[in-house]
């Protein structure tokens, strides 16, 4: 076999091929779908530790898979333009950057960046849908076949890490909910198992109000492999992840020229180090501005968190009952506690100056 065309695969226990025998031999008598090159053990696998090795519960999902992927067309979404990125990235700015010492894909998210309104002056909920499923593609076929090649072993997950430090109350709405839920489903649902660790950093106070929402729709799963993180997230991260290959603007070392890291696409998939995306000069400023403030303290408290200590105490509330009267809730209890916060904090540094 050809280097260039050289596959991996995944390493499975006992058990792990025990189960995906006897789901062959379920796809068998159901007389489901399957093209055994597409869907390799590396494949199928992941949707059986997705289910903890239920072969009934794989199989529906696997079949579920495929009819979306049949009924979206998805083996075209490669191809579906979307030039407006540069900008997506100034008011969204995310992206893939190097790897990490397991070879793992590094993917930021400044989640706490986003500028939800700007963002949908820019494009459209339908668009960045679309624009995030060719992404998860881009993923499984380009980018984890270039780190496997490069680490010579089977990579199918990345190392997320998720950056909070400008989120506010505002960002608590019904866009941001939406986005988020949409994106979480169809990643557990039709890209299952590609998340490594979460790591989600500068988490405060509005952290525990936006958690109280977003762990409905994430399965249990999903959730162990989230580490939230305050200030002092720098040693936990970089046990896992060189200091040069993180972006300067979550705390690492790297600062790729001119653009920026999360405009560089820098990694294994990259050998040429082309340039994602080429911005003007007017999103240009206004990304290194983000940049710059990204490096600095803004004063908001910062704190470590415990994810089962929520806002509120309904740990059986689904993705489908968070109704806006539940986001406006948490937005004001978060701004009350915020404001009691700040009111303390001046309080004693007022005591210090006396």
């Amino acid at each position: 076999m050809d280097k260039a065309q050289e596959i991996y695969y995944d390493t499975l226990t006992k058990e792990e091929s025990k189960a995906l025998d006897n789901l062959l031999i379920l796809i068998k008598s159901k007389k489901a779908e399957y093209d055994p090159i597409i869907h390799n053990s590396s494949y199928l696998v992941k949707f059986l530790r997705a289910r903890k090795l239920d072969v009934n519960k794989a199989l529906e999902m696997i079949v579920n898979c495929q009819k979306w992927r049949k009924d979206e067309n998805i083996d075209s979404v490669l191809t579906f333009p979307f030039p407006e990125i540069d900008r997506v990235k100034v008011y969204y700015p995310h992206g893939f950057h190097k790897t990490d010492k397991l070879g793992r894909p590094i993917y930021i998210d400044m989640m706490g960046d986003i500028k939800i309104d700007d963002l949908f002056k820019l494009t459209t909920h339908e668009r960045m849908i679309t624009y995030q499923i060719k992404s998860y593609e881009r993923l499984m076929n380009h980018i984890f076949p270039a780190c496997s090649k490069e680490s010579k072993k089977y990579i199918h997950q990345t190392l997320t890490i998720i950056d909070l430090k400008k989120l506010s109350t505002k960002h608590l709405n019904k866009k941001t909910y939406g986005l988020l839920k949409i994106i979480s489903q169809i990643s557990q649902n039709y890209y299952p198992e590609s998340l490594g660790q979460l790591f989600i950093i500068n988490t405060g106070l509005v952290f525990k109000a936006a958690w109280a929402v977003c762990k409905s729709f994430l399965d249990e799963k999903t959730r162990s492999k989230i580490i939230p993180l305050g200030k002092d997230y720098k040693k936990k991260l970089f046990e896992v992840a060189a200091p040069e290959n993180v972006p300067k603007i979550v705390g690492g070392e790297c600062l790729c020229e001119p653009y920026g890291c999360l405009y560089s696409d820098a990694g294994p998939w990259n050998k040429e180090n082309k340039v994602e995306v080429q911005i003007n000069p007017e999103m240009l400023n206004l990304n290194k501005k983000d940049e710059e403030f990204a490096t600095e303290d803004n004063g908001e408290e910062v704190v470590d968190l415990d994810l089962n200590s929520d806002v509120n105490n309904d740990d059986n509330m689904t993705s489908d009952e968070v109704d806006d009267g539940k986001l406006e809730e948490l937005s004001n209890k978060l701004s009350e506690n915020v404001k009691l916060s700040q009111g303390k904090k001046e309080s004693q540094k007022t005591n210090s100056d006396k």
